[in-house]
Parts: structure tokens; C-alpha cells; sequence
């Protein structure tokens, strides 16, 4: 009895741990910029093969953008590099890289929506690319939020 009394406390501890640790969501606005630039302003040459993007903040804080279903479009849409945006993000433990929840631009002070629009299907969607019900084309589209 003791020894699955002491189980149960143990567990309850380490899951509480575990939630205290869970990074918490952020709001964070910056720029968008391949890595390649950001390294070049860092006076590195980087290789011409380097991928990926960052948010460059106000302050110049850089924080790497893990690439994931919510984040694609930034990687892969260059309507957004060096575009203003706000995301809605949490800091990975011990890092500075940003997992995205939500993505957002921002125009003349202004927070707008975004998604990839299909005229035909009447349908969002959150990347670019054919629409996945007719496969036809999309357009990038920003809506004021609300």
C-alpha cells in the first residue's frame, strides 16, 4: 500500500513538473527573414544552400521559426519576407526557436489575418498552393482582425 501510495505522489510530482516547464504562448513581432540574411548582417558567410527563416524583432532579438503546418507559408510564401508580422508563438525549452501557432501581419498599425483563399470552393486555407478540394488556384488574402 505504501509503495503505491509513494508510486502515485511520485507521478503527481513529475507530471507537475512536467506542466510548469510547458513553454507559455507569447505574442511576438518582428520582421520575417531567411537565415542567410540574418547571418549575412552578423558578418557570417553562410553557404548558398542555407534554409530556413527567423523573426527579427525591434530590438534585433532573432528567433529561429521551427517549419510546421501552421509556420509552411512563411518558409515558402516570399510575400512575407521582410513583412512585418506578429505570431503567436511559444519559445522552445532552452532555445530561442519560436513553435507558431497562429500568424498574423501587421500595416500601418494594424493586425490583419491571413489565409489562402479558393474563389471557386468558397474555402480557406492556411499555405499556399492548389486548393484541396478543386485544385484550383489560391490567393494569398488578409483580413482585418478582429
Amino acid at each position: 500500500m505504501n509503495r503505491c501510495l509513494a508510486a502515485c505522489l511520485t507521478f503527481c510530482v513529475a507530471m507537475s513538473a512536467a506542466r510548469a516547464a510547458d513553454p507559455v504562448s507569447q505574442t511576438f513581432e518582428g520582421s520575417v527573414q531567411t537565415l542567410a540574411k540574418v547571418l549575412e548582417k552578423q558578418g557570417i558567410p553562410a553557404d548558398k544552400d542555407v534554409t530556413g527563416v527567423a523573426l527579427v524583432t525591434k530590438d534585433g532579438t532573432v528567433y529561429t521559426i521551427a517549419k510546421e503546418k501552421v509556420s509552411r507559408l512563411l518558409f515558402v510564401d516570399p510575400v512575407f519576407e521582410n513583412r512585418t508580422v506578429r505570431l503567436t508563438a511559444k519559445i522552445l525549452p532552452g532555445s530561442q526557436i519560436l513553435k507558431v501557432e497562429k500568424v498574423q501581419t501587421v500595416k500601418a498599425g494594424k493586425v490583419y489575418d491571413v489565409d489562402y483563399w479558393c474563389e471557386n470552393c468558397q474555402l480557406a486555407w492556411s499555405a499556399p498552393g492548389a486548393c484541396q478540394c478543386c485544385g484550383g488556384d489560391t490567393v494569398f488574402r488578409e483580413r482585418e482582425a478582429k
